[in-house]
């Protein structure tokens, strides 16, 4: 989801909230210690409001940040199950800012990074069994349980270790939301 539209998405929020409560733009403003154009601009979008100035907005409304900014995921959370077949499968959502991938493998199996690019941040989190990363040449061995943050990985490689199947997921942050310094 882009800037423009999370400030859209807020903002109508706002409106909506301001609006089942059955008060002004003018009441709400003054409230919150705001101009009611300033208010307007943020309830369309055109402007996006500092942390201090949304909090003191909510709270003219009798609203929690939290409850704003939790309404905004809502239809965001779907279930589902990492599938037993060995291989690689894509578990992301196209709204979420992460990739994400299980990979089943099984015992002497091994590969690269299951992202495209090379330098993405990447989290590998060992569900079960066992697996060996190794990160631009270095060699790390995951247990179940445990994870691994390669911030910066020109090179990104796995193997299996031991004797059972390995259950793994990785993460990494979508190339369209990465910023200039490549984060």
């Amino acid at each position: 989801m882009s800037t423009d539209s999370v400030t859209s998405s807020l903002g109508a929020r706002l409106r909506q909230h301001r609006l089942e409560l059955g008060r002004t733009l003018a009441d709400v403003a003054a409230a919150a210690g705001v101009s009611a154009g300033y208010l307007a601009a943020i309830e369309s979008g055109r402007n996006v409001p500092s942390l201090r100035v949304l909090s003191r907005i909510t709270h003219s409304m009798d609203l929690s940040l939290s409850g704003l900014l939790r309404s905004a995921d809502r239809g965001r959370v779907s279930q589902g199950h990492i599938d037993d077949e060995p291989g690689l499968r894509d578990l992301s959502h196209p709204d979420l800012r992460l990739q994400v991938r299980s990979l089943v493998c099984l015992p002497g199996e091994q590969g690269h990074s299951p992202f495209d690019e090379a330098g993405r941040p990447t989290v590998v989190q060992v569900i079960s069994g066992a697996l060996r990363v190794a990160v631009n040449g270095q060699g790390y061995d995951l247990l179940a349980g445990d994870a691994l943050h390669a911030t910066r990985a020109d090179s990104l490689a796995w193997e299996t270790i031991g004797e059972e199947r390995c259950v793994a997921l990785w993460t990494s942050v979508a190339p369209e939301v990465r910023n200039a310094n490549g984060n």
